[in-house]
């Protein structure tokens, strides 16, 4: 996901190189966006990821102002990994 100047990340398997996996990218604006990935071995049903993906737009998106610093266009991205992503 990335807000404003954060980009925020967790890997989508652990450990299972090689499982083919698709992703869906949800833009919040012109530079911001939620991806969303799933394992196809995954016993969830990937029927429920376009409801998902209209409730992450029409929620955050409206907050979008929340999450923007102050800081200038030209700054730097900053990275936050989750899940032991190096």
């Amino acid at each position: 996901m990335r807000l404003d100047h954060t980009f925020y990340e967790e890997p989508l398997s652990t450990g299972h190189l090689g499982v083919a996996t698709w992703t869906l990218r949800v833009p919040l604006s012109q530079n911001e966006f939620i991806k969303v990935g799933h394992d196809f071995r995954n016993p969830v049903s990937p029927m429920v990821v376009a409801p998902l993906a209209d409730v992450l737009r029409r929620t955050l998106e409206p907050k979008l102002r929340t999450f923007h610093s102050r800081i200038g266009d030209d700054a730097p991205l900053r990275v936050v990994k989750y899940g032991g992503a190096s």
